[in-house]
């Protein structure tokens, strides 16, 4: 019968993702569940300086990209560790366009 419709294998970047992440350029994230153990996924993490208010500030606002079917319940408020800092999801993730992808805000957890 074959894989879900929804599963990496069926799409145009089958195996690429996976590649990036045998490559090291992927991280993993955990993502902490309601009584469970944690989900673990490939994420691409980036973390820009981005320079705001008239070149007066710069911000940083760390933000993943990650693959739907890996992680489809991510939503707002939902919390994950990578590279050893814990984060929030701050917006709704983002379809990326590719029906494959998406991209989720981030802000570290004090």
């Amino acid at each position: 019968m074959g894989a879900p419709a929804d599963s990496p294998a069926d799409s145009p970047f089958d195996g690429i993702w996976d590649a990036f992440g045998d490559a090291g350029l992927l991280d993993a994230a955990m993502i902490d569940r309601d009584g469970g153990e944690p989900l673990v996924i490939m994420v691409d993490l980036r973390t820009p300086d981005e320079v705001e208010f008239d070149s007066r500030i710069t911000t940083h606002k760390p933000m993943i990209d990650y693959r739907r079917v890996d992680a489809p319940e991510l939503a707002v408020d939902s919390t994950l560790t990578v590279r050893g800092i814990r984060y929030r999801v701050r917006n709704p993730p983002r379809d990326l366009g590719d029906g494959v992808h998406l991209q989720a805000d981030l802000e570290v957890v004090r």
